[in-house]
């Protein structure tokens, strides 16, 4: 049984814990059930909140199924890209406190780094800013055809030759190669979404504040700096290792069947593995945290607690070269969705064994849900993470 809750709210036999006071909550609990057994994912934590409140938080299925132990709405999820609005706020209150700015160029500030090799350094790259790498708008990448992501592959032959031993290779390591490579557009003119970008920004935030390059001084300042303040207290960067899982952290599933060849050929695309990609992924998709701290942490931010009004403005402003007529865009660490009828702000985050998504909407409600699995990644972008936004926006909670 489902932590003291009648059987009538466990839906065919699919566990749910936790409490809600929204009417809507029974036709809430079963679509949520429907929607992840269509896709199999085997456990979420949902939360819920209005003008800082909890509404809503929501255990459903399993943290770890052999074990049957039930999902908590407070336990532990890596979070994967939604880690980057981390990342964009922490750059963004550096900024606000003077340490930084957003015109700043990004190698002048990481001027101790050299490229691999005795490569010579490519000239162009000191045109990229930091405003430039939280709109994803480096320069580096081609969108479509011929665009691969150094931190995650597929890696082209030459990046094989230098790296192949590393792979996945560290944030420095990776950036270390990427300063002797050409630009395909000029800086702050093109947006491709990008892990290399914000795993370059964990640096600057090394650089900035003092830390070695590396995941443990950014998860020490951010977690002092950004998330003590507004009560968050247990979020870390995770490892790909089973034996360092913590105590309440879920167990992560691939989906059954819908492993890719990629996936099968590189062990680090499992949900375990000996190598470490959150923490060589820090900046960029390293996080661990529940749903709790994902809705406080986006309500804080629009109560104005961490940034200020300029600030949060500007994280979310239009970026110039995106065109007026597209209403849905990226900005920093977030995408706006400004379709007719649909105004929202939403982080999403995905790898192998998890899946994340925040759905900020006007009237200062925020939803935060995490998954232990998710669909092979085309059905993921193609699918479900469309229906799963659909299911949130109609969810009347």
């Amino acid at each position: 049984m489902a932590c003291g809750l009648s059987q009538a709210q466990v839906v065919k036999n699919f566990p749910i814990t936790g409490t809600s006071d929204s009417p809507k909550i029974q036709t809430f609990d079963r679509n949520m059930v429907n929607f992840m057994k269509r896709w199999n994912l085997p456990g979420a934590a949902l939360v819920v909140m209005k003008n800082g409140k909890v509404t809503t938080a929501r255990g459903y299925g399993w943290a770890d199924m052999q074990s049957r132990t039930e999902v908590m709405p407070n336990d532990l999820f890596r979070i994967a890209s939604t880690s980057k609005t981390f990342t964009a706020v922490t750059v963004l209150k550096l900024i606000q406190e003077g340490k930084l700015n957003l015109n700043d160029k990004v190698f002048d500030i990481l001027n101790d780094l050299k490229p691999l090799n005795g490569r010579s350094i490519n000239p162009q790259i000191y045109q990229i800013t930091v405003q430039n790498l939280l709109q994803m708008s480096s320069g580096w990448f081609n969108p479509g055809a011929g665009h691969f992501d150094p931190m995650f592959g597929p890696w082209p032959q030459n990046f094989l030759a230098v790296l192949s031993p590393e792979l996945p290779a560290s944030c420095e390591t990776t950036t270390r190669y990427m300063m002797s490579q050409p630009l395909r557009h000029k800086p702050g003119t093109t947006y491709v979404y990008s892990n290399m970008d914000y795993c370059i920004l964990g640096l600057v935030i090394n650089k900035v504040t003092g830390t070695p390059y590396g995941y443990k001084g950014y998860e020490n300042y951010v977690k002092s700096q950004i998330l003590a303040p507004i009560g968050i207290h247990d979020m870390v960067i995770g490892s790909t290792q089973q034996k360092y899982r913590l105590p309440n952290e879920v167990t992560y599933y691939r989906p059954p069947g819908g492993i890719t060849p990629q996936e099968l050929a590189n062990s680090f695309y499992l949900p375990y593995s000996n190598m470490e990609i959150l923490r060589k992924n820090f900046g960029n998709g390293g996080w661990l945290a529940s749903a709790y701290d994902l809705a406080t942490f986006i309500q804080a931010l629009k109560h104005f607690q961490i940034l200020n009004s300029r600030y949060l403005g500007i994280m979310q402003t239009k970026p110039a070269f995106v065109p007026k007529n597209k209403m849905t865009y990226y900005t920093m660490g977030g995408i706006i969705s400004n379709l007719p009828g649909e105004t929202d702000w939403i982080q999403t985050g995905s790898f192998t064994g998890t899946n994340a998504f925040i759905l900020s909407r006007p009237d200062d409600t925020t939803i935060a849900v995490i998954f232990n699995s998710r669909p092979n990644a085309y059905a993921f972008l193609s699918r479900t993470r469309p229906e799963l936004k659909r299911l949130l926006m109609n969810s009347g909670l």
